[in-house]
């Protein structure tokens, strides 16, 4: 058996995480024979408090650990601020590491974040196997978040968007203007598998939700099928999320000639690289084809025409994040949430005439 943590000791004596966390610290109010429950697990266990967790609990630790694909992105640097504005507010520093979009350095920055004894550990993961990395590099008594994410994970809560419904809303839009052949631009930092079929092969899989995209591709989907659409896997690309990928990927797939009139695109990066790359074709957006983005960064209210894209709110992201760890380091249970997205309509749309 490895290292006995917290939760060993909480189901060995069929109590909460909290109440063994209160009889480690002396708290004078937990039930005396609860107390005995858990002391007498204690030792027939031979668990050894973590350094890291009592300065948690006593309040010693000011320090939380984040890690983020990158801050040149405008959605991971408002999820920052929202960490770092609600931080401030509870007297907390901040540590930010950058994955960079590489996985390898993705579970460098884990480990050294985890191994610097923080109050909190918040993490947008950007591959699949973040569940392995994170039971790997933290301890279970290190409160830790994924944001962006959807996932179940056992005592690691997710704070996300709905991507299914995102997408959906944006897709749906498109149908009732007319549109019937709808590309779909799938971003990925680490691709999962090499090619479409791949992609398509993982829609049931029962880790999806660590891939934003795979969360959108089904709500286009379902949008699609609600309108008697076929869906037709030659409109699909894969990009990553900046600038150049969008515009490399339009002229890759205007190159296919696969007829299409509308494109959802993976953020609003993406979206203005393929806007380019139509401009330069002479191919007028909206009047020839309708693009909608994602994020409604202040990159899509500048775009020209301006962006449709679908609104995410990262930094309320950022500040619930940092809530939920407040919570959990008082051994509160804190529960998986999902927010809403919204679609934003600009000018880079128009019904089919």
């Amino acid at each position: 058996m490895g290292r006995v943590t917290i939760s060993d000791v909480a189901r060995q004596a069929d109590v909460s995480v909290s109440t063994v966390s209160r009889v480690m610290n002396g708290n004078d109010k937990v039930d005396p024979m609860l107390k005995d429950k858990v002391m007498a697990a204690v030792e027939e266990l031979g668990y050894v408090p973590n350094a890291n967790a009592r300065s948690v609990r006593s309040g010693s630790s000011n320090l939380l650990s984040v890690i983020i694909p990158t801050a040149e992105i405008a959605i991971f640097a408002s999820v920052l601020q929202g960490i770092m504005d609600m931080a401030e507010v509870n007297g907390l520093r901040v540590n930010v590491y950058s994955s960079k979009g590489d996985e390898r350095q993705d579970l460098k920055c884990l480990r050294e974040a985890a191994a610097g004894g923080p109050k909190g550990l918040i993490y947008c993961p950007i591959h699949g196997r973040y569940h392995e990395h994170v039971k790997s590099a933290v301890s279970p008594d290190t409160p830790a978040v994924v944001v962006m994410r959807r996932g179940d994970m056992p005592g690691v809560p997710h704070i996300y968007m709905d991507d299914f419904g995102g997408e959906y809303r944006a897709a749906k839009y498109l149908i009732q203007q007319g549109h019937r052949h709808i590309a779909f631009f799938a971003g990925f930092w680490t691709r999962p598998a090499e090619d479409v079929d791949g992609i398509l092969n993982l829609m049931d899989a029962e880790g999806r939700g660590a891939y934003s995209t795979l969360e959108r591709l089904a709500g286009y989907r379902k949008a699609l099928d609600e309108a008697g659409m076929e869906f037709d896997k030659r409109l699909i690309s894969m990009t990553r999320f900046d600038h150049k990928s969008g515009y490399e990927a339009m002229n890759e797939f205007l190159s296919t000639l696969v007829p299409f009139d509308s494109v959802l695109c993976g953020n609003d990066l993406v979206a203005t690289g393929a806007l380019q790359a139509l401009k330069e074709q002479k191919i007028a957006v909206p009047e020839r084809v309708s693009i909608v983005g994602y994020d409604d960064s202040d990159l899509a209210r500048i775009s020209h025409p301006r962006l449709t894209s679908v609104r995410q709110l990262p930094y309320t992201i950022g500040e619930k994040a940092v809530e939920a760890l407040m919570r959990m380091a008082e051994g509160r249970r804190v529960e998986n949430q999902k927010l809403d997205a919204a679609l934003t309509i600009g000018m880079s749309t128009a019904a089919k005439s």
